[in-house]
């Protein structure tokens, strides 16, 4: 089934596409939440430094919280962790926005925008466990990983904007108090749909993990190489498309040329998940880890904003579809008692790779201005290739290897 058969199928049945809309409402406060900070921060002191620490502090404060919150979903449910995540995502902010309304000191505003990033539940990660409980043929669940992967960048391309709109409408206080409330409104309709929801897996049961391996299951580690490369390119692509724009006169564009990047992704990312069916997991990661490596190193031809942003549109199709098979090695090495925690990985290894292509290119930029970061997405493109090599080391080691309860065999043929 390829095509858009391949979404109809999964999304139809029990009107499954509930639970994904709302997961896309959950993710939100997290897409909007730094900026909201920082937004919030510059309208109170007009500091832009004390601003970027505190936005800097939510998001290392959520990279670090998001595996804890995804366990204990694994372990003791998500009808008894989201309630608590809902209620600690309201009162963080509320705390966060009384601090910086009322001129408490610096410090507690850095204090409170860790503890909103603390509070930040990984609705991704919650979604595809419920897609991966659901379904149980390998191109149906790549088919899903999918559409997540388009959801994950449809919240960062309307999300974004939304907040910065209600920032400059209605104030910087309310656009964050909104994105909480409607985050925590989307996480209550998850809770509401119980069916949908993973089991928790008892204590006796021959799939679950428990030690490091419950923190860290036995699928994540070979492709995190891999998201922390689309990390790295997408950190760079803030910056360099900021500063292209800037050189060119014309730094209005700055956000269109940014975005090219999550419409190349989502484009990409629909094509892989409708063609799931016709490519095992490591020909689909070895397809996309080669596009994404031979696209990256294109911005090493370009310095003029049109020309960017058709670069970064195109780069961007490599990442989506190598995000995509990245996602479906952690899916096809991971236990099912410990789906949740694996699927929160990821996004922590992107934002790793996000702050270090920031730092790379922020650098790069101050030294010798926007022409001096084009090798930075050949370092991404190397990352991606690790994580292939890992991956596929990783699947050939497993099927040597007698079968184990705690760590499932790939089903799908090298």
């Amino acid at each position: 089934m390829t095509g858009l058969r391949a979404y109809t199928s999964i999304l139809l049945p029990d009107a499954a596409w509930r639970f994904s809309l709302a997961a896309w409402f959950a993710r939100l406060y997290r897409v909007g939440t730094a900026v909201g900070v920082i937004m919030l921060v510059v309208a109170a002191s007009d500091d832009y430094a004390i601003a970027g620490v505190a936005g800097g502090a939510t998001v290392v404060a959520s990279a670090i919280a998001a595996p804890a919150w995804s366990l204990a979903a694994d372990r003791v449910g998500q009808e008894r962790v989201i309630p608590l995540a809902v209620l600690a995502m309201l009162v963080t902010t509320a705390l966060l926005i009384v601090a910086v309304e009322t001129g408490a000191p610096r410090w507690t505003w850095i204090v409170a925008s860790g503890l909103a990033g603390v509070s930040i539940l990984d609705a991704g990660a919650i979604v595809r466990a419920r897609w991966l409980h659901r379904l149980t043929d390998v191109p149906s669940r790549q088919s899903a990983l999918a559409l997540e992967s388009v959801s994950d960048e449809l919240a960062f391309l309307l999300g974004l904007p939304i907040v910065a709109l209600a920032a400059g409408l209605v104030g910087p206080a309310a656009a964050l108090a909104g994105a909480a409330v409607l985050s925590g409104l989307g996480f209550i309709a998850l809770m509401a749909m119980r069916s949908s929801a993973p089991p928790v897996a008892n204590r006796a049961s021959p799939d679950r993990v428990s030690g490091l391996r419950a923190w860290l299951p036995p699928g994540v580690l070979a492709p995190l190489p891999a998201f922390v490369g689309i990390g790295t390119v997408f950190g760079t692509m803030n910056l360099a498309g900021v500063a292209v724009t800037e050189a060119a006169g014309r730094p209005g564009l700055a956000g269109v040329v940014i975005a090219a990047f999550s419409v190349g992704a989502v484009l990409a990312a629909l094509v892989v998940g409708a063609v799931a069916r016709a490519w095992s997991m490591p020909r689909r990661m070895a397809l996309a880890a080669g596009l994404f490596a031979v696209v990256s190193p294109a911005l090493l031809f370009v310095r003029e904003p049109v020309g960017f942003a058709i670069g970064v549109a195109v780069i961007g199709l490599g990442a989506g579809a190598l995000l995509v098979g990245a996602f479906g090695a952690v899916e096809s090495r991971s236990p099912a008692s410990a789906m949740t925690v694996a699927m929160a990985w990821p996004p922590v290894a992107m934002s790793l790779g996000n702050t270090i292509g920031a730092i790379l290119a922020g650098t790069a930029i101050d030294a010798g201005g926007a022409s001096t970061v084009w090798w930075i997405p050949v370092v991404g493109a190397g990352l991606g290739l690790v994580g292939l090599a890992a991956v596929v080391a990783a699947v050939r080691s497993d099927r040597r290897a007698p079968a184990s309860p705690s760590v499932p065999v790939a089903a799908e043929p090298v």
